[in-house]
């Protein structure tokens, strides 16, 4: 039986994967839109930006 103690306690889903700094302007811009991007779904597939709760979840 492995006795050894997990060091890393924080769940593997909340951890960003390390990317380099950018290097151009274009790039800066482009990880920005690519966060705003999946800021906005995430937020789109919760319903957040739904102003009315009855239209919050798609009809199946």
């Amino acid at each position: 039986m492995d006795n050894t103690p997990i060091m890393n306690a924080q769940p593997q889903s909340f951890q960003t994967p390390p990317t380099p700094p950018p290097q151009t302007e274009l790039e800066k811009v482009s990880q920005d839109f690519g966060r705003a991007l999946v800021v906005y779904l995430a937020w789109k597939s919760a319903g957040l930006l739904d102003p009315s709760p009855t239209c919050s979840r798609p009809q199946q």
